[in-house]
């Protein structure tokens, strides 16, 4: 049987001057529940997001960086565009959450379909 953090896609997440490595597993699904009080898995839950639900999206992968860090303080760090991530970082971990491929699978399948010009 795999590693289930092997399997668990990342995405890349800048809040303020500093870039977070985020893993879609549950227990970044429950922060973030535990956060925001709403299920992850509604799709109501994301279709029109409130500050509150993207702070709560944020924090949840940040705080495993940064144990004492609150949602008040992300959201102080957190600028709109960067708040503009948590649609990225939903499509991609829901994206990945429903294939069966491993991020090594993904990877090469990326590498054959990349432009030649990129390939250096």
């Amino acid at each position: 049987m795999d590693d289930i953090t092997k399997l668990a896609p990342e995405v890349s997440v800048q809040v303020g001057e500093k870039t977070y490595q985020f893993k879609c597993t549950f227990g970044f699904l429950q922060r973030f529940q535990k956060c925001s009080g709403k299920n992850p898995f509604r799709a109501e839950t994301f279709l029109e997001p409130t500050p509150d639900d993207m702070v709560a999206l944020i924090w949840a992968g940040v705080v495993v960086s940064e144990p004492n860090v609150t949602p008040e303080e992300i959201g102080e760090r957190l600028t709109l565009p960067q708040a503009l991530q948590c649609r990225a970082i939903l499509g991609k971990f829901f994206a990945n959450a429903t294939t069966s491929e491993t991020p090594d699978d993904q990877k090469k399948k990326d590498e054959k379909t990349e432009p030649e010009a990129i390939k250096s």
